[in-house]
């Protein structure tokens, strides 16, 4: 699966972008386990019935691919409606001059920008739709490479980066001083997050369980401790309905 778009039609939209990056270049650790991350995830979210568009992208991974393809959906969507927009990536991230990056396949520390996905470039992206609730789920993997090294200033960042959106949810694997961990086969986070939903008794499960599913999950795993910010007028946001 190179790319590929599901679509069907209506006045307003939910619509989902998820990135999973496995190969690198340029000497930076591959990530086999992001590649099932991707795979699994994006099954996940279209057996939940609940996005209108899906953009999916996991091989053909360089900046030059992603962006040309996430800038083509989401200038798709102008003037319509949209109620969720969820973002999903898979990947070595990095933080650096205040800015968090979504590395890409060709990756180079000495073209950062040209390379990466920017979070304020895709923050913009996503302001031009205005959506109603803003969903990100960032599995940063991190594998013998701690590439974010101030935990502080980037807590900070992703915080004052919630107050963009009136309504938002972002999960993220792990800001702490520890690697977020996978095995070749998934990453460990990805893994409780599509569990969360799995295991769920009732028919309709709320971004806030999955949130507290996770917490619990990594509970006795003091080496990652995932990271959430939370901003919504009601808690209620709900990702498979019944």
């Amino acid at each position: 699966m190179s790319w590929q778009i599901l679509i069907k039609t209506s006045d307003n939209m939910n619509i989902a972008i998820l990135i999973g990056v496995s190969n690198y270049k340029n000497g930076i650790i591959d990530l086999p386990g992001s590649k099932n991350d991707i795979l699994q995830f994006d099954e996940l979210i279209r057996n939940t019935k609940k996005y209108d568009e899906i953009l999916s992208l996991s091989t053909e991974t360089d900046s030059s691919n992603v962006k040309d393809k996430l800038a083509s959906f989401i200038n798709g969507k102008k003037g319509v409606e949209i109620n969720e927009l969820l973002f999903y990536f898979s990947g070595h991230g990095d933080f650096s001059n205040d800015e968090f990056y979504y590395i890409l396949s060709d990756f180079s520390f000495d073209k950062r920008t040209q390379t990466s996905l920017e979070n304020s470039e895709l923050d913009n992206l996503i302001k031009s739709l205005t959506p109603k609730l803003v969903v990100k789920i960032v599995d940063a993997c991190h594998s013998g490479v701690n590439y974010i090294k101030d935990i502080a200033s980037i807590d900070s960042y992703i915080k004052s980066t919630s107050n963009q959106f009136h309504n938002c949810y972002f999960l993220y694997s792990s800001l702490n001083a520890q690697s977020s961990f996978q095995s070749n086969k998934f990453s460990f986070f990805t893994l409780s997050f599509i569990n969360a939903v799995k295991h769920y008794q009732q028919k309709e499960i709320r971004y806030k369980d999955i949130i507290d599913y996770i917490s619990d999950n990594f509970a006795s795993f003091p080496e990652q401790t995932p990271f959430f910010v939370t901003q919504a007028e009601q808690l209620t946001h709900i990702l498979v309905q019944g």
